[in-house]
């Protein structure tokens, strides 16, 4: 019958969406895992850049697909050992984690290259950290800000003022600003913005015999 015939063809047309959808996803998974073993050399020049933990030094991108949504984690290698660690915060403290996720972070940032702005932006991203990843993860931005334009915010004073001498411009074609928000009025915040003088002072080494 008439209905027969259109119920049967909705279904084959159902069928085909679903194939089709199917189809879709593994491509776009696909596409996923090769930019991210493309990402991933990356991430791993970054994260031993810090180098936050003394034996969980490879790192690697893992993914997964559940009910067409993808998930996006990483895993950590002690690779003297041979021990792979696919949950990060089972071996990691808080202040490792917090690397770790800048490192990622940074890794998916600097492999685009056609990025309408060339700006990285971290919202408080030292909290947590311990002095020693405090220092790797400055020098990690300082080297960063010679290919992205670094915007840092942070509510602890002292680690604005690390930040300002690690970050400071080395040239006069370099420059670092800090804006400070200094008070509340009613017409707005009181802005402080003070530019950091280059520091031109050539680097002098000594030798003893």
């Amino acid at each position: 019958s008439a209905r027969e015939s259109e119920h049967e063809a909705r279904v084959r047309t159902g069928e085909l969406a679903n194939d089709v959808l199917t189809a879709l996803r593994r491509a776009s998974g696909s596409i996923v895992q090769t930019e991210l073993s493309r990402i991933e050399p990356l991430l791993q020049r970054i994260y031993a850049t810090v180098d936050p933990h003394p034996s969980f030094r490879a790192v690697r991108f893992l993914t997964t697909s559940t009910r067409g949504h993808g998930n996006l984690w990483t895993s950590l290698d002690d690779v003297a050992e041979g021990v792979t660690v696919r949950e990060p915060s089972v071996v990691l403290s808080s202040s490792q984690l917090n690397v770790l996720a800048v490192s990622t972070f940074l890794s998916l940032n600097l492999a685009i290259d056609t990025l309408p702005l060339q700006v990285v932006a971290l919202d408080d991203p030292l909290q947590s950290l311990d002095t020693v990843n405090l220092l790797g993860l400055a020098d990690l931005l300082r080297r960063v800000k010679r290919s992205r334009q670094v915007i840092v915010s942070t509510h602890d004073g002292r680690l604005a003022e690390l930040l300002a001498r690690k970050l400071r411009p080395v040239s006069t074609a370099d420059r670092t600003c800090t804006i400070k928000f200094d008070a509340w009025t009613r017409s707005g915040p009181d802005i402080i913005q003070d530019d950091l003088r280059p520091d031109l002072t050539p680097i002098k080494l000594a030798a003893s015999a």
